[in-house]
């Protein structure tokens, strides 16, 4: 089963990337990247954003949510099959990305195997995999209100609905796995001036070793994930300046798509506002966005 749920985990990661891509053309808010392991994973976090808002409004409704889960679980399949046999290229990249080192070889080893763990910290299966595993049970959104963990239903826990449809409460652990890929991604495409791979894979062992990183990743908590997408938009607005233009629609889809994800992101841990707030003024502040907004 445990290899079931590895290949299932897989096939949403590449899934959930195609449609990123998807979006991504469709609204063109992104400016692509010359790596296409870059490319990857930030589809990914597209896709991750808008499956996840899709699947907590749903079910907020109680629109059949399991049977929902169900068909965007085959959906994503597809997706998957039709993203590697397009991009047979990515494999290569991924291989070469994963085998770069032998150290970092062994280090992603133990995060891929710890990845296939069961979620066993009281926490994460009292909160975050009861919920959708409650969801899937009954079939329909229900709250009980003397259950103080139930109240606090988001995106995150909306997500893992995915996972419960299978019974594959590894998901969560695989979703960390991806997010501290994408934190390291993030820090060597656009913050690590240096070109020097052995530098870059130092930081990488730096980040491991962090003991908040390990914890947050250790769990079925929807957290480590949502600090790697704020990192996400901190680096594309640190290193880009955009124009406004009123003809220029890509800024408004990227407007539209910043606080969609900041929105998923707060609906699942309602502290991450902060950073969110914090990052959305720094957009307005860096592009004189902020007085033209106000006017409007």
């Amino acid at each position: 089963m445990t290899i079931l749920n590895l290949f299932h985990n897989i096939a949403i990661f590449f899934g959930l990337s195609f449609l990123g891509s998807l979006i991504q053309i469709k609204f063109n808010f992104i400016k692509n990247h010359k790596n296409r392991i870059t490319d990857l994973f930030f589809d990914f976090i597209v896709g991750f954003i808008f499956i996840s808002i899709s699947i907590y409004l749903l079910s907020l409704y109680n629109f059949y949510v399991v049977n929902i889960a169900y068909g965007i679980n085959l959906i994503l399949l597809l997706f998957s099959i039709i993203k590697v046999s397009k991009n047979i290229n990515v494999l290569d990249d991924l291989k070469k990305f994963f085998l770069s080192d032998k150290v970092l070889i062994i280090f992603i080893l133990v995060l891929i195997f710890y990845s296939l763990m069961p979620v066993t910290d009281a926490d994460s299966i009292a909160y975050h995999l009861y919920i959708p595993k409650n969801i899937f049970e009954s079939g329909l959104l229900s709250f009980n209100i003397l259950h103080y963990h139930e109240i606090f239903y988001g995106p995150g826990e909306a997500f893992y609905l995915l996972g419960a449809v299978l019974k594959n409460y590894q998901l969560p652990h695989f979703i960390n796995l991806l997010a501290i890929f994408i934190i390291y991604i993030v820090f060597r495409d656009k913050f690590f001036k240096s070109k020097k791979a052995k530098n870059q894979k130092i930081f990488f062992y730096i980040l491991l070793a962090i003991p908040v990183v390990f914890q947050l990743f250790s769990t079925g908590k929807p957290q480590l994930i949502f600090i790697a997408i704020n990192l996400f938009f901190f680096s594309i607005i640190f290193n880009n300046k955009f124009k406004f233009n009123e003809n220029n629609k890509s800024i408004f889809n990227l407007y539209f798509f910043m606080l969609l994800s900041f929105l998923v992101i707060i609906l699942s841990k309602v502290t991450f506002a902060i950073t969110c707030f914090v990052l959305f003024c720094y957009f307005l502040i860096k592009n004189h966005l902020i007085f033209k907004l106000i006017n409007f």
